[in-house]
Formats: structure tokens, sequence, C-alpha cells
């Protein structure tokens, strides 16, 4: 028998039920080794496979009621809440907030990547400074922003806001189609 035509003797329906249990216990396993490289999670529910802790979700009424008992349950004021692609960090006190979001504020304080506006290919926006991640890059981005746009940075702009509005208003005096014209200058300047 001829590799190529293996299918062809089996029973095909099996054959897809067999190719796909066996592709989604590798993609299984390969999401488990990436999960285990991210480190430890704070106690959790236990996570059925696959939706994770998504019966658990469906079921809450009043979602800070349902966080707290959990903690209570689960004896930790830091508990994690697994949801398909994505893990939920729930800090339960004030002394946990402090301690993360606080004194490590620098590990654990950041914007979420969303790759669809983050990256470069996409859409071009990675480098905008709303989207950025911190670090030195972001610091750089924020103090020239500052400078520029601080209160009294449009004070000492204004006598030239003012001549370059007077100007403007001479142009469209003299040619009045031109307003579509003018006012793109004006926003693009």
């Amino acid at each position: 028998m001829h590799p190529a035509n293996w299918i062809s003797t089996m029973n095909q329906p099996f054959a897809c039920i067999s190719i796909t249990a066996v592709l989604c216990a590798v993609v299984l396993w390969i999401r488990s080794k990436r999960a285990t490289r991210r480190g430890p999670l704070p106690p959790s529910l236990k996570p059925d496979p696959l939706i994770g802790n998504m019966r658990a979700m469906m079921n809450i009424v009043d979602e800070p009621r349902a966080y707290r008992d959990w903690g209570l349950e689960l004896g930790s004021d830091v508990i994690s809440v697994s949801l398909p692609g994505q893990v939920i960090i729930v800090l339960n006190s004030q002394e946990a907030v402090d301690e993360l979001l606080v004194k490590r504020s620098s590990i654990y304080s950041d914007r979420p990547y969303i790759p669809m506006i983050s990256s470069d290919n996409l859409t071009g926006w990675g480098n905008h400074t709303a989207i950025i991640g911190y670090g030195e890059r972001w610091r750089f981005q924020r103090k020239v922003m500052h400078e520029v746009l601080h209160k009294g940075a449009s004070e000492e702009r204004w006598p030239l806001i003012e001549k370059d509005s007077r100007l403007a208003l001479q142009r469209l005096l003299k040619n009045p189609g031109n307003f579509t014209q003018e006012l793109r200058r004006w926003v693009y300047f």
C-alpha cells in the first residue's frame, strides 16, 4: 500500500476525528508549556479544561462579592481567574494593592499590549505615547509632550497663534473658495 493512501483505507470520519483530537492535544500541550513559562499564578478555583473558570464567572451576580468570597475560600488576598485566552488577577485587599501596584509598580503596572493597535505592521501606532509600554522611550516622549503642551507653553505661543489666525483670515477674505485648503493647513499644521 502506498503511504499517501493510508486515509483512503481507513474509515474517513474516524480519520478526521483522530487527526482533530491529535491537533487539539498538541495545541493544549503547547498552551500548558507557555503557561508554566510565565511563572506560577495566584491560587484559583479549579478550572475546567479548555474553558477555565468560565462556568463560575457566568453564575456571578455581584462580582466584587464573588471575588471576596473566592479569596476567603482560597485563603488569599490575591487570586487568579482563568478564562479562554486570558488570566485575570484579582486583588482583594488594600494591602495587596499597595504591595503590587505601589511598591512593585515598575513590574506590574503597564499598558496592555494589543497586537492590532501596537503592531507597526498593522496600524503603525506602536510608538504612540498613549499606547507605548512604560520605559525609557515612554518617559522621553512624555517629557517632550509636557514641554510642548503645558499651560505656560500655550501662553508663550499665544502671540504667534493670534498672528497666524489673522493671516489665515486675510487669505480667506482674498480667496473664499480656498476655505477647505486653509482649514486643512490649520489642522495639519
